[in-house]
């Protein structure tokens, strides 16, 4: 087993601990502050979401010889482009706002799915 394999069963656990411990969250505990300055709870668990579905969607097109940048990512840090962590913060806000209060299974279908 390579090093990068022996992550893939403590990913897969930390995983399914969060999603547990997210499924006995109430809606207004997915809207208290995060750790993460300016974000709440449910904004967390969005990035997470969209994280996982971006990243098993570039590997499902790289498995398919596709390596192009995904539909209106940013090309990367120049002056003009939009930084990464605005991009990844849009992309969830909208999540969030889309799934509403389906953010605890979709979380655990996410990261199922990236499995």
């Amino acid at each position: 087993m390579s090093p990068l394999e022996s992550y893939v069963p403590l990913i897969q656990a930390e995983a399914e601990h969060l999603a547990q411990f997210l499924d006995t969250l109430s809606t207004d505990d997915l809207q208290r502050p995060s750790a993460c300055e300016l974000w709440e709870i449910h904004d967390v668990v969005a990035r997470l979401i969209w994280g996982a579905g971006f990243y098993a969607d570039s590997v499902s097109r790289g498995l398919q010889g596709d390596t192009s940048l995904p539909e209106n990512r940013p090309l990367g840090d120049t002056s003009d482009a939009v930084p990464m962590s605005i991009y990844f913060a849009q992309h969830a806000s909208r999540l969030r706002q889309v799934l509403g209060d389906r953010l605890p299974p979709t979380f655990r279908t996410s990261y199922t799915a990236l499995d």
